[in-house]
């Protein structure tokens, strides 16, 4: 599993399962019970959710929250707080079961600040765990996730760091073009914050900040726009396509106020869209995109996405050849 995946999805156990609340609240002291058997009915509830989750499932597992959880050890341990006469600290303690599941909380929370402080590079995450997507008044981080159901082969995975390279510098060109004031930002080199392996790929891409929040946009529009179409319809629907796309929206501006014209506003935009769908297909998506799961997570969405490009193109190839042969007989 990604670092940044183990530390997400850590962290989300820990906010489901209200570890630091049950941490705090023995430290305390002295407490009413009641009060502990609710937030550890609450724990349990939040168990129940986090295991629906395959990835928070397999980090469950690693520190053997099933077994504090299981229905006979649980009842166990709620029904030894209920009949508990002592509200101090080292008599609930002394319980067995109830010591173990503070332990295993206890661990997670530990396991979660050493990730934090030997793992992962500043200026990754906020003081609220969020990605940090702004890092200054400049520069900006543009995380992006590529998506293999097995290893990456070292060819593909320069042909993705080729094209995502080549990107950038087609929304430089864009920024230059459309805005003259963004000429001198769009000259900084980009550079790669954090490599992150794993089944998956992370990259972390240090650039300025306009140029990551319009390729992070540019991604999520038309991820947005191709998962809400058959593959088949995105090939022929690239006016609706445009239409959906923010930075395309911005050239078409341009060339209406005639800061550009027309053939250099459409050269742009089929460069922009070509740029961002090379990377799409090639299983590479926005972090902020893979974290937003529905009822089919994002991920396996976009394996199933690429595999249906392959047949479409396939159908395409031997469409083509199939017409070609005709052709060829008749002449």
């Amino acid at each position: 599993m990604l670092k940044l995946d183990l530390r997400d999805n850590l962290f989300r156990i820990i906010n489901e399962l209200k570890s630091h609340s049950i941490i705090d609240f023995i430290k305390v002291g002295n407490f009413s019970l009641n009060d502990l058997c609710q937030l550890v009915i609450e724990s349990k509830e939040g168990y129940d959710i986090a295991s629906t989750y395959m990835p928070s499932r397999l980090v469950m597992s690693e520190f053997a929250l099933q077994d504090i959880y299981k229905a006979e050890t649980f009842t166990s341990m709620l029904d030894f707080l209920y009949k508990a006469n002592i509200n101090k600290r080292e008599h609930v303690l002394a319980n067995p079961s109830f010591s173990k599941f503070y332990s295993i909380h206890n661990s997670m929370i530990y396991t979660f600040d050493l990730i934090n402080k030997l793992l992962i590079p500043e200026n990754v995450y906020d003081e609220e765990d969020k990605l940090i997507y702004e890092i200054d008044d400049n520069y900006g981080a543009l995380i992006l996730q590529i998506i293999e159901e097995e290893d990456i082969s070292l060819k593909k995975f320069i042909r993705i760091v080729s094209e995502t390279e080549k990107l950038i510098y087609i929304i430089y060109n864009v920024l230059g073009e459309i805005n003259k004031e963004d000429i001198e930002q769009a000259t900084l080199s980009p550079t790669i914050k954090l490599l992150d392996s794993g089944s998956d790929i992370n990259i972390n891409i240090v650039l300025p900040k306009k140029a990551a929040k319009i390729i992070a946009d540019l991604l999520k529009e038309m991820w947005e726009f191709i998962t809400s179409n058959k593959i088949y319809k995105y090939k022929r629907n690239l006016k609706g396509l445009e239409d959906s796309i923010s930075i395309c929206n911005k050239i078409k501006e341009a060339e209406n106020n005639e800061v550009i014209n027309k053939e250099t506003a459409e050269n742009l935009i089929v460069q922009t869209l070509d740029g961002a769908a090379k990377l799409i297909f090639n299983q590479t998506i926005t972090k902020e995109i893979v974290l937003k799961t529905t009822n089919i997570s994002n991920r396996d969405m976009l394996l199933q996405q690429a595999k249906q490009l392959m047949l479409t193109e396939g159908e395409k190839d031997n469409t083509d050849s199939h017409h070609n042969e005709i052709k060829h007989k008749k002449d």
